[in-house]
């Protein structure tokens, strides 16, 4: 072999996920897993009802997820978490505008004493005064802490802004959202999403015969059978603009951006690739312009940001109070290339390379391939989306492109947020 030569070249045509299994509990649960056998370790995800677009007060599913893990009638207190310890697992609620996800890490060997525990923690939480009260304090105080940063606020406002506040994507919590909760709502929204809302489990890992059977214990669990609330989006075709005040900032945060096209659509791909070459990556047209060019500042990004029934496409940076009218102006030159001229060839190679390199390194881990069918279904996509996916990335041309961000990036559209001393 001689070292000194480049190796060959070849573009990726194919991604090859695990294979996904499926099955279903005794009360009709569904359930689907991937194997990597060998490494001992399993990851369970137990999707719930418990997202905020299902909450009919603020701050009530927020509240109820932090406290899945203070106690529950078999585990109280600190013998849940000391319980697990023991088995040497982790367990993570994760709170979604669409779904709730409760997360456990654990051997093989010990699935049947955790997932013990999580029928626990889904069927009979305490949810107890002083630990509901010591999470209000907690999260009042973070708000708190957040108001004074230019970044937080910017997002709260960009959302409303873009959403609408009344909108469960972008309806900002404030400290006084978290006043007036009683245990009583929370004990129903836990009632009704948690221990009736289990929708889905998805596992991955060293999946044997015995972690499939230990799923027994969850056969008594009532199935999810709600309708997610659904949500209802009006696109203003108008620019916004809003600026929030903070008098002692140094540096300003802007967003700038719209509504957009979601996963299903078959223009999202191409979406994808126009917002990488634009600020997609550190190698991206905003950040050589604006950070290395200008040194207006030291990161500018764009990005798509997806929920089930809606995304938003959105450029965001951190800048000099004195430089942010500069730097807008600027970010709009960048957009109106976009649609005014195509994307060179060599451009787009980089960033087609690059987004199919970005799906590799995501597939790495025995955890990462049961996360592309969770997507799948969250989304309503069919499970070939991978297999074409690369085809679908390799075939789109500049023309195509561009006729994209004509259609989906009309600055003249996009809302506009300043957050800080402006």
């Amino acid at each position: 072999m001689n070292r000194k030569l480049q190796p060959a070249y070849e573009p990726i045509k194919k991604i090859a996920l695990l294979p996904v299994q499926r099955f279903s509990l005794e009360n009709n649960i569904p359930i689907e897993y991937t194997e990597s056998e060998g490494i001992g370790i399993v990851k369970v995800d137990f999707v719930l009802g418990a997202s905020t677009r299902n909450q009919k007060q603020k701050c009530v599913a927020a509240l109820v997820c932090n406290m899945l893990t203070e106690g529950t009638k078999k585990f109280p207190g600190n013998q849940l978490l000391e319980a697990l310890d023991s088995f040497g697992a982790y367990i993570q609620p994760q709170l979604g505008a669409d779904d709730t996800t409760v997360s456990l890490y654990c051997l093989s060997k010990y699935s049947m004493q955790c997932f013990t525990v999580v029928h626990s923690i889904l069927t009979e939480a305490l949810l107890e005064y002083d630990i509901i009260n010591k999470h209000i304090i907690r999260s009042k105080q973070l708000i708190a802490v957040n108001e004074k940063k230019t970044k937080y606020m910017c997002r709260r406002a960009f959302k409303g802004l873009v959403f609408g506040e009344n909108n469960v994507y972008g309806s900002p919590v404030k400290q006084e959202d978290y006043d007036n909760i009683s245990r009583e709502t929370l004990v129903s929204f836990y009632t009704d999403y948690v221990s009736s809302g289990l929708k889905k489990i998805y596992l991955s890992g060293d999946i044997n015969q015995k972690v499939l059977e230990n799923l027994r214990v969850f056969n008594d669990i009532q199935p999810y059978n709600l309708a997610d609330n659904t949500i209802a989006l009006s696109e203003s075709l108008e620019q916004q603009i809003a600026i929030v005040p903070l008098k002692e900032s140094i540096q300003s945060t802007i967003r700038i951006g719209k509504i957009c096209i979601n996963k299903y659509s078959e223009d999202f791909q191409g979406l994808a690739i126009t917002n990488l070459v634009l600020g997609g990556f550190f190698g991206s047209r905003l950040m050589k312009n604006i950070r290395e060019k200008l040194g207006l500042t030291y990161g500018i990004y764009s990005a798509i940001e997806c929920n089930r029934d809606a995304a938003c496409f959105f450029i965001e940076a951190d800048l000099n109070n004195e430089k942010t009218e500069v730097a807008l102006s600027e970010v709009k030159k960048e957009l109106a290339l976009l649609y005014e001229s195509n994307i060179s060839e060599e451009d787009l190679v980089v960033a087609k390379n690059y987004l199919i390199g970005s799906l590799l390194r995501s597939l790495d881990g025995p955890f990462a391939s049961i996360d592309k069918y969770k997507m799948i279904h969250d989304y309503g996509l069919t499970y070939d989306y991978y297999d074409t996916y690369v085809n679908c990335i390799w075939a789109f041309s500049p023309e195509k492109l561009r006729s994209i961000a004509q259609k989906h990036l009309n600055r003249d559209s996009m809302s506009i947020v300043y957050a800080g001393n402006h």
